[in-house]
This record gives C-alpha cells, structure tokens and sequence, in this order.
C-alpha cells in the first residue's frame, strides 16, 4: 500500500515495482519510458500522499542507495541514497558542506529535484554542490551538467521536465575537519529542533 511508502503513512493500494541495482533500474524506467507506460517515480515518500486507488506503478527507489568516493571530494550518489547516508559516508572521507540537510528525510533524488536547502535567503541549498546529474531520458541514460538543471530556490527544470529521471548527481563536497562537520550538525540540530522539516 501506499502507508508504506510514505513518511506520513496513508495511502490505498498501489503496484511498487523495487528494483535491487542500478542496473536494473535503468532497464526498469528506459523500458517505461520506451514503452510510453505511465509510472510515477518514489523515494522515502516525505511530504507525499498516494491517493486510495491509482492504476499507475510506482517505482521504488530507496534500494539504489550507493554513495562512492571519486576522490578529491567528488561522489556519485544514486538517486534512493538517505541524505543522512551522504553526510555520513563523506564525513568519513574528511569532506562535508551538506550539513544543513541533515534533518531532512529525504533522498538524494529528491533533494536534487527540489533543490532541497534552507531559507530563500541562505546559501544553503543541494544544487550549489552538485557538478552533473545522471538522468534517464526518453528511454536512455544521459549526464548533464549543473548549470542545465536551473536550480532555483526549492525548485530545478525537473519540475518542467516530468519524462526525465534523477538516477544520480556528482557531488563535489568541501575538505573540512571533522569538528566543523559536527559543528555544521549541531546547527542544523538546533535550527530543526522542534520542527518538521
């Protein structure tokens, strides 16, 4: 059902196709889009509610979660990865500057599509660190660059562009120590503290 997709819990029964690799999640949505069959696309299901009856599958991607070290604070992250995962894995290797996502419950797909970050004021925002996103598009695999996406405040050209697909983004991350990281966290911890994000 949809209740188990979504953070807030409710929604009627619906087909989840959950795809194990990437690989098969690029068969999965080029063979969709091919097709001309309707999908709708699903991460961790924050701040989303799936109506009692749809005939549309929804394709799950929270098992394509991988988040690799290119090197020199470079990684590609797939699109289902925890933004918590993100911050982890590169605090890890020495590199942060995403802390302020830290309470967001959401995925790497979603943060990119919305360009997920603080206040229209701050300069606290995904998009400013993302080098390229990997894209499904009319039943292929393509990368563009930043500057295509037109990032805007909690807003990109994905919202314009229904028939395209995150499958991933390079994100180039700062070199900072381990103590900034945590004092980033903090903040953030504070700035969250009784509120939903």
């Amino acid at each position: 059902t949809g209740a188990k997709v979504t953070t807030m819990k409710i929604g009627g029964r619906i087909e989840l196709l959950t795809p194990e690799t990437f690989d098969e999640f690029k068969d999965l949505v080029c063979r969709m889009q091919t097709e001309s069959h309707p999908y709708c696309m699903i991460g961790r299901g924050s701040n989303s509610v799936i109506a009692d009856t749809t005939d549309v599958p929804f394709i799950v991607t929270t098992r394509i979660h991988k988040v690799t070290h290119l090197g020199d604070g470079r990684f590609f992250v797939e699109a289902g990865a925890p933004l918590q995962k993100i911050i982890k894995t590169a605090r890890a290797k020495g590199f942060g500057g995403i802390e302020f996502l830290n309470s967001v419950p959401g995925t790497l797909g979603g943060a990119v599509f919305m360009n997920a970050g603080e206040n229209v004021t701050s300069e606290n925002h995904l998009g400013r660190f993302v080098e390229e996103v990997v894209v499904f598009r009319r039943g292929g695999m393509m990368t563009v660059p930043a500057s295509w996406c037109r990032f805007g405040y909690r807003t990109s050209i994905f919202h314009y562009q229904p028939d395209t697909v995150i499958a991933g983004a390079i994100l180039k991350l700062l070199p900072m120590t381990d103590a900034e990281i945590k004092s980033g966290l903090d903040r953030r911890a504070k700035i969250s503290a009784g509120f939903y994000d």
